[in-house]
Parts: C-alpha cells; sequence; structure tokens
C-alpha cells in the first residue's frame, strides 16, 4: 500500500466509493492507516465486523476468502479498514 496507489484508487472511484482492506498482520495495518490518513482524498473508517451474521454497520456481509479461513484457523486476527473516498469541497 502506497499514497500513489491510493491516489490512483481514487480516481477510479466514484464519488463516496470505499475499498475495504484486510490484514492478519498488525503493523501492516498501522502503516495502512497512517497513509491512508495522510491522503485527503479518502476518511478511514474504523474496522467493523463483516463477519457477523446481521452484517457490519450497514447490514453487509462478506465470505471468508481461503486465506481468511486458513489464518483464522491459526487463531489469527484479521484486521479490518474501510476507506471511502470524499467529495472535495467546492
Amino acid at each position: 500500500m502506497t499514497g500513489e496507489f491510493l491516489r490512483t484508487i481514487s480516481q477510479a472511484l466514484a464519488a463516496n466509493g470505499s475499498i475495504l482492506i484486510a490484514t492478519d498482520h498488525f503493523d501492516y495495518f498501522e502503516k495502512i492507516k497512517d497513509i491512508a490518513r495522510a491522503n485527503p482524498d479518502f476518511t478511514a473508517e474504523d474496522p467493523f465486523d463483516l463477519r457477523s451474521p446481521d452484517g457490519g454497520q450497514d447490514g453487509r456481509v462478506l465470505p471468508l476468502t481461503k486465506f481468511e479461513q486458513l489464518f483464522r484457523a491459526q487463531g489469527a486476527a484479521i484486521y479490518w479498514l474501510e476507506l471511502r473516498k470524499v467529495s472535495p469541497v467546492r
């Protein structure tokens, strides 16, 4: 994850579009948050549980990936971050 990558993603996303990022590596998760907070095109939303039966804050439920199944079976925590594109003030 780099600032340049987020700028590229920002150009491709519609207004209020978002990307979800997940990792089992806490230090990398913290680095992603720092990079995202330095980018004025995004707000970094607190992680929310997209695996609960009733979904996250907005009711979304995501299927488990093969990697997440593997890491969860090993007892690893999964850290989630939603980056939402913000519209520039005009």
